[in-house]
């Protein structure tokens, strides 16, 4: 059986569409793709809240190399023409606090650093017994409404 010079055209050419197909469909990489559109996400792991930022910047071409060292304590994804960097903490975001009473005075912190907000001194004799050891043990707070709703209560 003699195979002819337009069969062999004929397997070529569909070799061809189908390398190009396959480059077509093939996932994009984050290779020297030109990005000026960064989004910063952050998840933090003990409240499971995610905080997203995003920067425009001057257009710049990334390559996986330059991600690692710019950005070495991310992990980045191709979301569009966004540049997605996340990074993963083991703590809370920056909108969870902690309310405690010692020596008549309630201090407030952030919990994701322990950073003192704010204090001030109250009178114990204005409380209830509940209440009271309440604020000994310490209150969580969980955004800025209730942080906002506890100093308006006590502070007054």
């Amino acid at each position: 059986m003699k195979l002819s010079t337009k069969y062999f055209i004929s397997i070529g050419i569909i070799i061809i569409l189908l390398s190009v197909f396959a480059l077509a469909t093939f996932p994009k990489s984050i290779e020297n793709k030109t990005y000026n559109n960064i989004r910063y996400i952050n998840s933090y792991a003990k409240c499971g809240h995610e905080t997203e930022k995003d920067q425009t910047v001057p257009t710049t071409v990334f390559d996986t190399e330059k991600i690692k060292r710019d950005f070495p304590e991310y992990n980045a994804k191709i979301s569009g023409n966004v540049l997605e960097l996340t990074q993963r903490h083991n703590n809370y975001c920056e909108r969870h606090y902690f309310a405690y009473l010692k020596d008549n005075v309630i201090t407030i912190i952030r919990l994701n650093d322990n950073f003192t907000l704010r204090q001030f001194n109250i009178v114990p004799d204005v409380l209830t017994e509940s209440e009271l050891k309440s604020l000994k043990s310490g209150v969580e707070l969980f955004d800025t409404y209730e942080l906002t709703n506890f100093i308006e209560d006590y502070s007054s």
